[in-house]
């Protein structure tokens, strides 16, 4: 709703698409810095007098960078992929890991291809997790690492609306056959 008149009125204050936000960014800074992330992670440097431990950070050019451009790309893919695996409009993804890159391409990939992003907190319990994605009837889990991926599929069996888990971060060990349906159903 709309004040009549004033900054909260639909003339002063018009609706704007968040896809439509990202363009606007991407045509007025696209090769400027978007996202970063310190990858890989600077060396740990010991003090030779106290013993402590610490890790300076590294050299911004160093650090893993997306441009307004690289970032929209990479949106755009990532709501492409979705949608090729079926997920209905308005549904849900889940995405559980640490602030990072892929959680903000992951969560504007669904914005863009119009489902909601419900988000699972890092520290959640087994039971905290198993409760937000069944709740939440996701389509598709993104997850972080090995750690979370076991902890979201531990009860996979009773999560029907789930077609598809998407990994980034360190996963070693994960292959596809810990998620194939068939076995599992």
């Amino acid at each position: 709703m709309y004040s009549c008149s004033g900054r909260a009125s639909e003339r002063e204050s018009p609706a704007v698409l968040i896809g439509s936000l990202l363009t606007t960014a991407v045509q007025k800074h696209g090769d400027d810095l978007a996202l970063a992330v310190e990858r890989p992670a600077p060396p740990v440097v010991v003090d030779e007098v106290t013993g402590a431990k610490s890790a300076p950070a590294l050299p911004m050019d160093q650090w893993t960078q997306w441009t307004w451009r690289e970032y929209e790309a990479e949106a755009n893919l990532c709501a492409k992929a979705m949608l090729k695996t079926g997920v209905p409009q308005h549904q849900s993804v889940n995405i559980y890991g640490f602030n990072a890159p892929e959680w903000i391409i992951g969560a504007m990939g669904g914005v863009l291809c119009g489902v909601k992003v419900a988000g699972i907190y890092p520290t959640d319990t087994a039971e905290q997790v198993h409760y937000k994605s069944t709740h939440s009837r996701a389509n598709i889990a993104i997850i972080e690492d090995e750690q979370k991926f076991q902890r979201y599929i531990e009860r996979i069996n009773e999560k029907p609306d789930l077609k598809a888990i998407v990994m980034y971060g360190d996963c070693p060990s994960v292959r596809w056959s810990h998620f194939n349906r068939a076995n599992n159903s």
